[in-house]
């Protein structure tokens, strides 16, 4: 696995055959879960659901020694289980946060490709607001103002509200503020703000069922984060409008894997059929688009040829 430069934590929900005060493993601690079955850890039950949570953690080798130890216990999964994944972001300003929130709504269907329909639209793992899209985006309308020549300028979302300004509710506050749709909410599927750690949390990921299933999360969520902070707004939205120039969904879940560095190491799996299929009509309707706005500015040129030579 390719090095990673973050501290990251794993958050696995699901079950287990073995009474959790007996489980037993470093660098990492069970928990009651709400959502599962036998939550309570009844000892008359022959299952108990867990969250098992690790230890913020450098080095991957730990989580297999985790997971060994968790398959021994019985380790098994269901649709009421997810898997969150913190990365550190302790050296994130408000405006990472921003990008960071902007960009992870823009691949939002993508992501979703890779991981089981039952967490798309899950209440625990809520789509991002539409509105984050709209952070950095011209306001050209509210935002003019002249310069000290006469020109008129227009500031972008960021400059003109200052979220850095901020500190005591942060960007989520400055937004709301400014009469976005947005929420402090824990439940977003990218929890910036809701977590008690200075990490970003990826709770849309399904339940693990293999060590592979960690490893492929644990990078996709940490190359994100990586990518969003050593590259500017507009390097990021270059990224998202060349993703959705793909052929097909194949074509675009390639790009993204190579994007982040992951297409070597990772095969495509697509394990979301309900994202994969609203992606390939989409780049469908994309493309028949282009073919009818070609067409028609062939039939223009040609008319206007043919009305040249008549003249």
């Amino acid at each position: 696995m390719a090095a990673l430069y973050r501290k990251f934590g794993i958050e696995m929900e699901g079950y287990i055959n073995t009474h959790p005060d007996y489980l037993g493993i470093r660098d990492a601690k069970a928990k009651r879960d709400g959502s599962l079955r036998n939550n309570h850890w009844h000892r008359s039950m022959d299952e108990f659901g867990v969250e098992i949570a690790t230890d913020p953690l450098t080095d991957f080798s730990k989580v297999e020694r985790i997971f060994e130890r968790m398959k021994v216990a019985g380790w098994h999964v269901d649709n009421h289980a997810g898997t969150h994944v913190h990365i550190e972001i302790a050296d994130f300003s408000e405006q990472d946060k921003a990008k960071l929130l902007r960009f992870c709504k823009g691949i939002e269907r993508i992501i979703f490709m890779f991981v089981k329909d039952y967490r798309n639209g899950n209440h625990y793992c809520k789509k991002l607001s539409d509105d984050f899209r709209k952070i950095f985006k011209p306001k050209e309308n509210k935002l003019r103002r002249r310069s000290s020549s006469g020109q008129i300028l227009y500031q972008t979302v960021m400059e003109s509200r200052r979220y850095t300004d901020v500190p005591r509710d942060g960007l989520i506050g400055a937004l709301q503020r400014n009469g976005f749709s947005v929420d402090n909410s824990k439940y977003y599927w990218l929890n910036v703000y809701g977590s008690r750690y200075k990490t970003a949390e990826f709770r849309i990921f399904h339940a693990v069922e293999s060590l592979e299933d960690i490893r492929f999360f644990v990078t996709m969520a940490h190359n994100i984060v990586e990518l969003v902070k050593h590259v500017s707004v507009e390097q990021l939205e270059f990224i998202i409008l060349s993703l959705y120039e793909s052929k097909d969904a194949q074509t675009m879940a390639a790009n993204f894997l190579q994007l982040l560095g992951m297409d070597g190491e990772f095969n495509i799996i697509f394990n979301g059929p309900k994202a994969c299929a609203y992606i390939e009509e989409k780049l469908k309707k994309k493309h028949f688009k282009r073919k009818q706005e070609a067409s028609e500015l062939m039939e223009r040129v040609n008319r206007e040829r043919i009305a040249s030579l008549r003249a």
